[in-house]
């Protein structure tokens, strides 16, 4: 009457209980591996882009020392180089 036989509600074996178990774990471990990956990757471009304008930077100021460029010219590009306005002359 009311025997199931331990095979859930309706009767019958559950016979896709088992890989879709493990497919949505691996689901789940993707998805955090992927969410790791994109915060991680957002913040390793962020010190990539400072460390460029760093060197851009120690670059113009050695052009400068050497004498290849002069004040003017140094003060226009450290100023677009940092984002700021150029300075008035």
């Amino acid at each position: 009457m009311w025997h199931d036989y331990g095979y859930g509600w309706g009767g019958h074996p559950h016979l896709f209980h088992g890989p879709f178990s493990i497919l949505l774990a691996l689901l789940f471990i993707v998805l955090i591996v992927f969410t790791i990956r994109y915060f991680m990757r957002g913040r390793h471009h962020h010190d990539h882009r400072e460390t460029k304008k760093s060197d851009s930077l120690t670059l113009l100021e050695t052009r400068y020392v050497q004498g290849e460029i002069d004040r003017d010219e140094f003060l226009k590009k450290k100023s677009d180089l940092l984002d700021k306005s150029p300075p008035s002359a």
